[in-house]
């Protein structure tokens, strides 16, 4: 289903997610000069650059308008909307700040489209239709293909209306450059004589100054074509920067998703650092249990050792007080 804005005989379609609306680097410009508004757009801006934005609902395809914070408003119907989103519905009436262009609000599907060539199936029982509904059939498609010629003409008479200014400026141009190339002619054949005062009544300062009258519109309409060349120049370069915009910011996306991504394997590697820490000094802990406990076994066998010897040498006191006495006694 695709959307679109009229105004002036012009349609603007919309973005199939989001529409920008402003007086520069938006989707839709809206050029003040071209209601003719004498004063500055600088001193006074009736369009911020950046106004209100149009956005596609991808759950059920509606079309919402929200303003940015602009100076002047934006209305829906003539009624001022805030901060919040307004749902648009079809042949709604929209206006920017002070611009008293109206834009109406156009949604159209894929088969309102296709529906003037679309060809219904015939049905094998239809015998029995009348020749009334053929010629129904008939009037719906000429009304149908009368409606898209009138559309075509009122499209051309709005461009007819837009270059007649500029046709009339080349036609009295024409008109003077003949006047002006007589005059020389009639100069260098001799017939008007060389010393002859060019003042305010004479023909060539008459021409001189239609020509400059005529000359201030040509100068406008050339301004406006160089304006409308710039206006085009500067909305490819917006267009080349919001592409970069995007691939920077999925690159940035991604650039973001490997940080965290390392982040977590960073903290994986401290946790498993941690862990293998406190299983050394548990391992040391232990260690140094065993060796006091290897130093105890071996002080108790060294006792044990001297013990030994010393109750030995009793032994052998006592064996040797057993001789001595049985040798007394014999």
């Amino acid at each position: 289903m695709s959307a679109f804005l009229q105004a002036l005989g012009w349609v603007y379609p919309l973005s199939p997610k989001l529409t920008t609306i402003g007086q520069s680097g938006c989707d839709i410009i809206i050029d003040v000069s071209e209601h003719k508004v004498l004063i500055s757009v600088q001193q006074n801006p009736s369009v911020d650059e950046q106004h209100a934005v149009i956005e596609r609902s991808e759950k059920d395809n509606s079309m919402t308008i929200r303003d940015l914070n602009s100076k002047k408003g934006t209305y829906v119907n003539n009624v001022l909307i805030e901060k919040s989103s307004v749902l648009l519905k079809p042949r709604d009436k929209l206006r920017f700040g002070c611009s008293p262009t109206v834009y109406e609000f156009e949604m159209m599907s894929p088969t309102d489209k296709h529906s003037l060539n679309r060809k219904y199936p015939l049905d094998t029982n239809a015998h029995q239709s009348t020749e009334s509904g053929r010629h129904q059939e008939k009037v719906t498609s000429n009304n149908s293909e009368l409606d898209t010629k009138d559309q075509l003409i009122s499209r051309l008479q709005n461009d007819l209306n837009r270059l007649s200014p500029l046709e009339a400026i080349s036609a009295q141009k024409d008109i003077l450059i003949r006047r002006l190339q007589q005059q020389v002619t009639q100069l260098s054949a001799g017939k008007i004589p060389r010393s002859f005062p060019l003042t305010q009544e004479s023909p060539s300062s008459q021409t001189g100054q239609e020509c400059e009258h005529l000359e201030i519109p040509f100068v406008k309409a050339h301004d406006n074509s160089k304006y409308l060349q710039q206006t085009e120049a500067h909305e490819k370069e917006m267009t080349g920067i919001r592409q970069k915009y995007k691939a920077t910011e999925i690159r940035c996306d991604t650039l973001n998703s490997e940080l965290d991504r390392t982040k977590l394997e960073v903290e994986k590697l401290k946790q498993a650092l941690d862990e293998k820490q406190s299983f050394e000094e548990k391992w040391h802990k232990e260690m140094e249990e065993l060796k006091s406990t290897v130093t105890s076994l071996e002080r108790s066998e060294r006792n044990a050792k001297l013990d030994k010897q010393e109750t030995v040498s009793q032994v052998s006191f006592f064996h040797l007080l057993l001789s001595v006495s049985s040798c007394f006694f014999l």
